[in-house]
């Protein structure tokens, strides 16, 4: 062997372990011409590798049902969810359409949209926001507005 394709032992060790994990019938395609022989060299994830947060949907849900304010609202999401796996989990929650190509603002906008945002529209719609706002004045507001 020349200095460049030096095998290691280790490699060699691997090669042994993936011919003795093969199936009776894919051994025996190994004596046969019409089969050839290729190696795959794949990356291990390590058992180290951060898992997925498992935070829970359900509550998650119903916190953000709770916000009136949108920017709360994102900062209470980018809190709980911090991966794009994590928004990606909220918004299958949410039965929302999710791209590959989304990213994780887009993603928490829509997010955020999608609760907070189409509560707010409704009230708007409805005028029930602006009944409350007025409730909540005090009487020497609500004289100086009329």
């Amino acid at each position: 062997m020349s200095k460049g394709k030096f095998v290691d032992i280790t490699a060699l060790d691997k090669i042994v372990r993936a011919i003795k994990s093969l199936s009776e019938v894919e051994l025996q395609k190994l004596g046969d011409s019409n089969f050839e022989i290729q190696i795959k060299l794949v990356r291990k994830r390590s058992d180290d590798a951060p898992q997925a947060s498992m935070f829970p949907l359900d509550e998650v849900a119903a916190k953000l049902a709770t916000f009136d304010d949108r920017r709360e609202a994102q900062v209470y999401l980018r809190s709980v969810a911090e991966t794009k796996k994590d928004l990606e989990r909220v918004a299958r929650h949410f039965e929302m359409v999710i791209s590959k190509q989304d990213t994780v603002d887009i993603l928490a906008d829509r997010i955020i949209e999608t609760t907070v945002g189409a509560r707010l529209r409704s009230r708007a719609i409805q005028g029930t926001a602006a009944s409350e706002n007025v409730a909540s004045q005090s009487p020497e507001k609500k004289a100086a507005s009329s």
